[in-house]
Order: structure tokens, then C-alpha cells, then sequence
């Protein structure tokens, strides 16, 4: 193990164990302690899951690695809409300076739909549905706490569906033709869009939905700026 990986998992360590106050701590230390104690099935999988993890870090760094950057207007535009639709995070707190609901943090959506991607994507899949579930929540807090929301947020680019194949960028080629930062900014929404309900939306709940989106974030934009 390299001594950036020892950091990291210190790092989530401490991030996990100085967040037991949270329901979902204690969650997770009552499965760890029964897991182990009993000496059940549980204890070993969670031991497995984690290791497996691990051993898939590298590629997981070569996917952020090789994300080609989004300019700064698509990715205001991008955390605006994370946020909105991200669940409310009980563990980790808000790292980055959008903040426009308390207690909501993009991050947790990026990590959300990425979790079971690379799962599937590492061949992890097919093990019985109370595995997936266990893997899915174990990735899910070991991503939350050995990656930033700038790499979280790259490795959703890379990896998130849509009708054509893999990719934000791809999809943008795919329905207009256009790199995803030469869209204009209702283009950029209506992809999101697009992406996020695997164009089940008709074309006048997409319109609506897009509308919505984007004067919410233009009336972000004047507010922010009428505060400065």
C-alpha cells in the first residue's frame, strides 16, 4: 500500500469515528460489532467488501484522472443542479462554497449514483440482493470518505448512463452533437435532465422541468450577485 493510500484511509478513519454522533455511525459500528462478535457471515463480507474496494483504488484514481475538465460555468451549472437533487447528508458535512440549502451538499449526490456503477463495472455484481446491498453502502461510505467532491464529481461524469452509452460528455455528442461546455446553459439543464430520468420524460415535462431549473439558478446567480 502506498503512503497516499495509508493517508486516505486514516483519513476516512477518523472520518467515520468522529461522525458515530450520526444515526448512521452508530449503524455502522452496531454492524461491525455484531458482525464480528457473532461471528456471522457479516463481519467477513464487510472485511471482503472493503478489501475489494482497496484493491480497486487505482483504477478508480485512473478513471478521475483521465475526466476531461469542465469549464467553470458548466460546473457551477452541475453542483447548482447536484444539489437540488441530493438527499439531505446526516455523516459529512458540505465541503465546498456552494451551499444553497443547509445541510445539502452535492457530493452526496455524485456518490449516490456512482456507487452501484462501479460495482457493476468492477464485476461485482450478481452476488444475491442483501450483498448488493451491503456493498452499495459500504462503497458508498468509503467513497464519501477517501474522495473529495471534485474527484467524486469527475468519476460521476465518467461513469453516469444515458441512452447511447457512458459518460457526460458522450451524452452531450450523443443528443446535440456539441462538447458538453460549448452547450449553452438550458441545453446543459435539459441533459441533466435527460441523464437523470433515462429520457422517460415527455417533451413538456422536460421543457417544464428544464425551465424550472434553469431560472432557479439564474435567480441564484442575481441574488449572489445583488449580495456582493
Amino acid at each position: 500500500m502506498d503512503r497516499n493510500t495509508a493517508s486516505r484511509l486514516r483519513f476516512a478513519c477518523s472520518v467515520i469515528f468522529s461522525n458515530l454522533k450520526f444515526w448512521t455511525g452508530y449503524l455502522l459500528a452496531i454492524v461491525l460489532t455484531l458482525g464480528l462478535a457473532l461471528g456471522c457471515k457479516l463481519g467477513y463480507h464487510i472485511c471482503l467488501t472493503c478489501g475489494e474496494f482497496i484493491s480497486r483504488m487505482d483504477d478508480i484514481n485512473a478513471i478521475i484522472e483521465k475526466s476531461p475538465p469542465l469549464s467553470r460555468e458548466r460546473m457551477q451549472e452541475l453542483k447548482f443542479y447536484a444539489v437540488e437533487k441530493s438527499s439531505i447528508c446526516l455523516i459529512f458535512p458540505c465541503e465546498e462554497n456552494i451551499e444553497p440549502k443547509p445541510g445539502k451538499s452535492p457530493k452526496s449526490y455524485f456518490v449516490r449514483h456512482i456507487n452501484a456503477r462501479l460495482l457493476l463495472k468492477f464485476g461485482f455484481g450478481g452476488r444475491g440482493q442483501l450483498r448488493w446491498h451491503l456493498d452499495t453502502a459500504l462503497w458508498t461510505v468509503l467513497l464519501y470518505a477517501l474522495y473529495s467532491e471534485d474527484e467524486a464529481e469527475a468519476l460521476w461524469r465518467e461513469l453516469v448512463y444515458f441512452k447511447g452509452g457512458r459518460g457526460l460528455n458522450n451524452a452531450a455528442i450523443f443528443h446535440y452533437g456539441r462538447d458538453v461546455n460549448e452547450l449553452s446553459p438550458r441545453r446543459f439543464f435539459e441533459l441533466l435532465l435527460r441523464i437523470h430520468y433515462n429520457n422517460r420524460l415527455n417533451c413538456y415535462e422536460l421543457q417544464n422541468r428544464t425551465n424550472y431549473y434553469l431560472e432557479q439558478y439564474q435567480s441564484g446567480l442575481k441574488s449572489g450577485q445583488a449580495g456582493g
